[in-house]
């Protein structure tokens, strides 16, 4: 995204899918052929390899892939306080609109994820022995299926490994539904 942003004054894209919804693991159509075109991605970029079956399109919709794509979306709307200590709540968070912005802001993030909706599980594809799941129609903590955290991209283009314990519980939709992402 940074290749994009440079080739767009700056700006990342708009974090919405075809249909103006936000969810963190989709991008529009015109993202995704941006990446793949321009940017030169295979498909099998496009997911955590622990994850690959995430990869699919939903027409109208975008594409659905297996990360979470953090940038370009409304969380400025959210005006709680950014120090704040909202412990198992959803905690608010900046999403980045430009390259200038904060380097330290997460631009890309494996999907670990409680309340998934199809099917209805919590997930992340780093357990102890690869992916890990609850059962279906329960939603456990993260940290209770044994995730061991997962992979965080900055703006800066680093990406570090983030414990499970210290990542935290943020909306995975604008406006906020029952999916809550870690990162």
């Amino acid at each position: 995204m940074l290749m994009y942003a440079n080739d767009n004054e700056q700006k990342f894209p708009e974090g919405l899918r075809d249909n103006g919804i936000e969810h963190f693991s989709f991008i529009h159509s015109r993202v995704f052929d941006y990446m793949r075109i321009s940017g030169g991605l295979s498909t099998n970029s496009f997911s955590c390899p622990n994850n690959q079956k995430w990869f699919r399109v939903q027409p109208g919709v975008g594409y659905r892939l297996g990360y979470y794509f953090l940038w370009g979306h409304g969380t400025g709307k959210d005006k709680r306080d950014r120090q704040a200590d909202y412990q198992d709540d959803p905690w608010p968070w900046d999403s980045p609109q430009r390259a200038t912005d904060d380097p330290s802001l997460p631009m890309i993030g494996d999907v670990i994820e409680k309340g998934t909706v199809n099917p209805p599980i919590t997930s992340s594809p780093h357990g102890a022995t690869g992916p890990v799941k609850s059962s279906e129609n329960s939603f456990p903590e993260p940290e209770t299926i044994k995730s061991q955290g997962g992979h965080v991209g900055l703006v800066d283009g680093s990406v570090n490994w983030r414990k499970q314990s210290e990542m935290r519980p943020h909306n995975a939709t604008i406006p906020s539904g029952r999916i809550i992402g870690y990162w």
